[in-house]
């Protein structure tokens, strides 16, 4: 674009008719398409050209003053604005169907938190009226978080629900006998199964107790992103047996 600008400028020999004005939509695209480093270069270079066009001799440089007496300086504008848009609207989709990307993913990420708060509903709803108690929790840098502990947690484990997080969660508490099994479950939960398992856990006072947990994998965009579920108190049960 620059060079067909600067031969419009050097045929016509004129540096103030309004085609120089072009140079300016080319400044700002060298700056978009190759930084500001090169849209200097190019500052500098459009000076310098222009510097040296007044100073030439026109008619003896290049004798052909006139060469397109039968197009007006604003077609000439036109056809130059015409050059410089394309680039322009070629920016302008891209930055469209990036917009778009951006808004479906936000659609997704607040289905997905509608979703769990719609979960954690529905764990307060089992809680009230169940001896045990329901769970929702969340993976992060961290690892996996608990966000909701409701219903007979306390009664079952020993613990509150800050005492648990301090105590570092689930895994802290899993009988070490159990812990392969609480892996395979894991393992599959991430592989987005849900899961119907019965483990020891080690209660605050130090007994074993059995229960039985519920796990349902919480997706987004296909990412298990949480696990929520229940879980049961079967220690009576299973030492009956």
């Amino acid at each position: 674009f620059w060079v067909i600008i600067s031969a419009i400028e050097f045929v016509t020999g004129n540096v103030t008719n309004i085609v120089t004005s072009l140079y300016i939509p080319i400044i700002v695209l060298t700056l978009l398409f190759l930084g500001r480093r090169a849209s200097l270069i190019n500052l500098a270079l459009t000076m310098a050209y222009m510097i040296i066009l007044t100073q030439i001799d026109h008619a003896t440089m290049f004798p052909l003053d006139g060469l397109l007496p039968g197009i007006s300086a604003w077609m000439v504008l036109a056809f130059g604005f015409v050059l410089v848009l394309i680039p322009l609207f070629s920016i302008y989709n891209d930055l469209s169907n990036a917009l778009a990307d951006v808004q479906e993913q936000l659609q997704e990420r607040q289905k997905a938190q509608q979703s769990l708060r719609d979960s954690e509903e529905r764990f307060r709803l089992i809680s009230s009226v169940a001896s045990d108690y329901t769970f929702s929790s969340h993976f992060s840098a961290k690892g996996l978080e608990h966000v909701v502990l409701s219903g007979a947690f306390e009664r079952i484990t020993g613990y509150t629900p800050d005492a648990f997080v301090k105590k570092g969660g689930w895994a802290a508490i899993i009988h070490p006998d159990d812990a392969a099994q609480d892996a395979q479950d894991m393992a599959a939960l991430r592989d987005q199964k849900s899961v119907m398992t019965e483990v020891r856990i080690i209660r605050k006072d130090g007994r074993p107790c059995w229960v039985r947990v519920y796990g349902y994998p919480l997706l987004e965009q296909g990412q298990l992103i949480g696990i929520y579920g229940a879980v049961q108190d079967i220690n009576e049960r299973r030492l009956a047996k």
